[in-house]
């Protein structure tokens, strides 16, 4: 079964290889978005 579905994807990425790029780089885009609030601690006794 696995190798049944990591076959599909193979075959899917090889067909379509600019949309799962353009997907790939949106989604790490949007992740990265939460490091425009991140903001490190530096008062430990808060």
């Amino acid at each position: 079964f696995v190798v049944y579905v990591f076959r599909q994807y193979g075959y899917f990425v090889a067909r379509h290889p600019i949309r799962v790029l353009s997907l790939s780089i949106l989604v790490t885009l949007l992740l990265c978005l939460g490091l425009i609030r991140f903001k490190v601690e530096t008062r430990p006794e808060k």
